[in-house]
Parts: structure tokens; sequence; C-alpha cells
């Protein structure tokens, strides 16, 4: 990642967490014999690719992002949450533990979360209420997952 955060950094960051997101419910739904359960991972899983695509028409779209419009401090709250979500990514859970995969699923959710909502403000207002769509899909995920223990 470039020493000051581009938006171009921002979408590559949710893209990859949607391909870890997939990944990981596409394994969840593997492991589980509860057939609602594996359903349901599934639907997220194809959930996840649909927002993968959402992000990388963001990317083509607005790869062009003026940093002159960003204050030092805003660029240095970027670069942690950034940072921190790509460490979390290169220490990708275990995938054969059904309970860290499903740790990592909210982890995951809580992120991108976070994530969109930054981009939000970085984004034409004309794509707010789009950026909110994928952010309240998003808190739904994370919803069903805590409706949906593994216990």
């Amino acid at each position: 990642m470039n020493a000051i955060f581009t938006m171009e950094d921002l979408l590559n960051v949710l893209i990859e967490l949607e391909k870890m997101g997939n990944r990981n419910y596409v394994e969840m739904a593997r492991k589980t014999a509860d057939s609602k359960l594996r359903d349901f991972f599934e639907r997220l899983a194809e959930q996840e690719l649909e927002h993968k695509s959402t992000y990388e028409v963001y990317k083509a779209l607005f790869v062009n992002f003026e940093h002159n419009q960003l204050t030092e401090e805003y660029i240095s709250y970027m670069n942690v949450l950034l940072s921190n979500t790509v460490g979390m990514l290169k220490s990708a859970t275990d995938l054969n533990n059904i309970t860290a995969c499903y740790n990592m699923a909210i982890s995951l959710e809580k992120d991108t979360i976070l994530l969109l909502t930054e981009l939000k403000k970085l984004v034409p207002e004309y794509r707010h209420a789009d950026i909110e769509k994928l952010i309240n899909e998003e808190r739904q995920h994370l919803k069903l997952l805590h409706e949906n223990p593994l216990d």
C-alpha cells in the first residue's frame, strides 16, 4: 500500500474483504451439517461476490480521486484503518476450523461496514444511496451471523 492511501487502496481492500468473505462462507457452508445454516452461508457467499463486483465498478469510476480534498489527519486515520484490515487479511484464519471461520466472518463484516462508511464520505453524493444500501446489507449479514450462532 502507498504511504498515502488512495481511493484505489480503499477499493482494493474492500474487494479483498469480499473475496475472503466469499471463501470463508463457502468453507463454512461445506463444514456444516445443518442444511438451513448451509443455505444461509451459501447465500452470504453469493452476496459477497455481488459486492465484490460492485466495488470493481466503483474502482473503475473513482480511481481518479483527488487527494488534496483530504486533511493529513484523515489520511493518517485511513492509513490506520487500511493497514489494520490488510494485516487481518494477511493473517487469515485457518479455514479448517468453522468456529474460527465464523469469528472471521464477523470481523470481515464489521471492517467492511467501517470502510464503506468512509467510502461514502469520499464518493460523489449521487453514489451515497448505493453505498448506504451496501452498508445496510453488511449490517444485515452481521445481524444474521449473530442470530445464527454455530452452537
